[in-house]
């Protein structure tokens, strides 16, 4: 009997949490660029109300 079964499990689970976390991340990046941008568009005096 091979390990490939193994081997082909801990890339595999591996790869899957590659790609889950960089959609993560790309998706929390793409909603602060909006938020980001958002901010930029008010006038100064609603940015830090004090």
């Amino acid at each position: 009997m091979t390990h490939l079964p193994y081997l082909f499990a801990s890339y595999g689970l591996t790869l899957c949490a590659i790609v889950y976390l960089s959609l993560q991340a790309y998706f929390r990046i793409r909603k602060d660029k909006r938020q980001l941008e958002k901010l930029k568009n008010l006038p100064h005096t609603d940015r830090h109300p004090s």
